[in-house]
C-alpha cells in the first residue's frame, strides 16, 4: 500500500493544501486541485480524508468488538460489551467530525 501525504489537509478556495514543514496549513504543499462548478464542495470533500480514515478505523475496530460480543449471554461479558459501548461512542464522535468537515457543517 502507498502512503498518501500526511494530514491534516485543509481547503484553500478550490484547493487541498497540507501542512508545511512548520505545520502551516494552507502554505503547505497542494494535495489537490478542483475545477468546475462543484470546486469548493470537491476540495472541503477531499479535504476531510484524512479524519475520514481515522474515524472509518475506528468505527471498523468498535464495530468488530460489537459484532464479537454481541452474541453473549446477557449476564457474561459484561465488561466486554462497556468497552465496546465506549469505543464506538468515541468512532461516533470522529466519524460525525469528519462528516461534518466533508459537508460544510463543522463547528
Amino acid at each position: 500500500m502507498s502512503k498518501h501525504t500526511p494530514g491534516p489537509w485543509a481547503q484553500n478556495e478550490d484547493r487541498v493544501e497540507s501542512a508545511n514543514e512548520h505545520g502551516w496549513i494552507n502554505d503547505g504543499w497542494i494535495v489537490a486541485g478542483c475545477a468546475g462548478p462543484d470546486a469548493y464542495a470537491n476540495a472541503r470533500l477531499i479535504a476531510a480524508a484524512p479524519e475520514m480514515l481515522e474515524a472509518l478505523r475506528e468505527a471498523e475496530c468498535a464495530l468488530s468488538l460489537m459484532h464479537s460480543y454481541g452474541h453473549c449471554e446477557a449476564d457474561s461479558y459484561t465488561g466486554a460489551r462497556d468497552v465496546a459501548q465506549v469505543r464506538a461512542g468515541d468512532a461516533l464522535d470522529k466519524v460525525s467530525a469528519a462528516i461534518a468537515k466533508a459537508t460544510g457543517e463543522q463547528q
